[in-house]
C-alpha cells in the first residue's frame, strides 16, 4: 500500500523518496524539521505497515510532544 503524503508536506516539510512513495524525515523522537509539528508511522517510514507499530510510534510521537510542551523543547 503507497504511503500518502500531502502536498501540504511536500511544501513544508523534507521528504525523502521510499520504496512505496514519498516519507516525511524526522528525527528519533518523530519531530519534523518545523517546530512543535511531530509525524509517525507509515508517513515516516516506520517499521512496517501494522496498527500495532503504527500505535506506538504514535505513541511515541505524542510523548515527545508532550515533553516539548512541559519542559520547553524535544530531546
Amino acid at each position: 500500500m503507497p504511503t500518502q503524503v500531502g502536498v501540504w508536506a511536500r511544501h513544508w516539510l523534507p521528504v525523502n523518496d521510499g520504496p512505496f512513495g514519498p516519507l516525511i524525515q524526522v528525527g528519533d523522537m518523530k519531530m519534523t524539521s518545523v517546530s512543535d509539528v511531530y509525524a509517525a508511522s507509515d508517513i515516516t517510514g516506520d517499521r512496517g505497515h501494522t496498527g500495532t507499530f503504527a500505535k506506538s510510534v504514535g505513541v511515541m510521537a505524542g510523548l515527545a510532544l508532550n515533553r516539548a510542551r512541559a519542559y520547553g523543547g524535544a530531546s
